[in-house]
């Protein structure tokens, strides 16, 4: 577990299997894989995370999401939780189902 006072995130543990508060994200990571289908929100999030030193990767169908961050290896998966072709919340049971990627945290948004 990762623990800085100055970045407070709310995501699973995949070790401890439950939530943790106190994680020191912006230290560790330095991929990041965006999903998200609105054109907009997705440029806002890259710009922001490529201006703060992050390599982003980003896909807008989420049907993709497995393949691009297999290949790709996030250290963070940030994920729109209202997708079109299905909900985030299949796609994150997915990714925690997939050997590869189950370690991956992932920080839901919606708008």
């Amino acid at each position: 577990m990762f623990t800085d006072h100055s970045c407070q995130m709310r995501t699973v543990c995949p070790e401890m299997g439950t939530f943790v508060d106190d994680l020191r994200f912006l230290h560790v990571c330095k991929k990041i894989l965006i999903v998200e289908d609105d054109p907009l929100n997705r440029m806002l999030f890259a710009d922001v995370l490529e201006s703060e030193g992050f390599t982003v990767a980003a896909v807008m169908d989420e049907r993709e999401t497995l393949s691009v961050a297999r290949q790709y290896r996030p250290h963070l998966i940030i994920m729109d939780i209202q997708l079109p072709f299905f909900s985030g919340l299949t796609l994150i049971r997915q990714l925690r189902r997939d050997p590869q990627l189950a370690h991956i945290p992932i920080l839901t948004v919606t708008g």
